[in-house]
């Protein structure tokens, strides 16, 4: 068997060639000096780096979507307000169709001339 201070030095030196320099990487790698411990390891290091990543993309899809539905809630509280208020365009300076005829009275037709007018004769 092989003593514990050959194993952590190798232990070590395959963490430097996997990368893992700054990880404590002894209790990974069979206390039997199995060779296969060490491919096993690497293998298994790999796939939660690639578990990470994807895992970190995933969450940064999430913000922007979460963001990008933010922005648009309140675009749209802003331009209902614009809305509400009467204004006859919204704050990117678009055209609001509801508010086309604000300030204004639509005379009806069938009002006689006149109506309304003490000085009409």
């Amino acid at each position: 068997m092989t003593p514990p201070r050959r194993i952590f030095i190798a232990a070590s030196k395959l963490a430097v060639i996997l990368g893992l320099s700054g990880r404590y990487v002894v209790a990974q790698i069979p206390m039997d000096g199995s060779p296969g411990g060490a491919q096993k390891m690497g293998k298994a290091f790999r796939e939660e780096s690639v578990k990470l990543v994807v895992a970190d993309r995933n969450q940064a899809g999430l913000m922007e979507r979460a963001l990008h539905q933010m922005k648009a809630r309140e675009k749209f509280a802003e331009n209902r307000e614009f809305v509400d208020r009467g204004s006859l365009v919204t704050a990117s300076g678009d055209p609001v169709p509801s508010n086309e005829n604000a300030g204004e009275q639509i005379i009806d037709p069938r009002t006689p001339q006149g109506f309304g007018n003490p000085f009409f004769r």
